[in-house]
């Protein structure tokens, strides 16, 4: 909890001129898996703080509001993550696929990478 409220205060410093990219906010992201309700919900908090005050690419901004208007989702059940992540990257409408296409590719790129 401390980590996501040390994080929030960072995004809300205007002082802070942070570059936020897909590695940052795939691991936020990512804290929406937790079994923790209460861990989630801060995720999806610090999800909101990050959008309001960061400048984000097209993509990511994408991803969040994405991940944002599914939030009732990821508060019932950490197990549906996977399946609403995968419709998220893999939308229906045109329109949509080229920036979650390329939110997809930098994912799988951070996942694949060699430390």
């Amino acid at each position: 909890m401390r980590a996501f409220k040390l994080t929030n205060a960072l995004f809300k410093n205007k002082n802070n001129k942070l570059h936020i990219n897909t590695a940052h906010v795939f691991r936020l992201a990512s804290a929406l898996n937790a079994p923790s309700e209460t861990t989630r919900l801060q995720a999806l908090e610090t999800l909101q703080v990050l959008k309001a005050c960061a400048q984000l690419s097209a993509p990511l901004l994408y991803f969040v509001d994405s991940i944002l208007a599914r939030s009732y989702e990821f508060s019932m059940d950490h197990e549906q993550f996977p399946l609403i992540l995968y419709t998220i990257l893999k939308p229906l409408h045109k329109k949509q696929q080229p920036q979650s296409l390329k939110v997809l590719r930098e994912i799988v790129q951070l996942v694949t990478a060699e430390d």
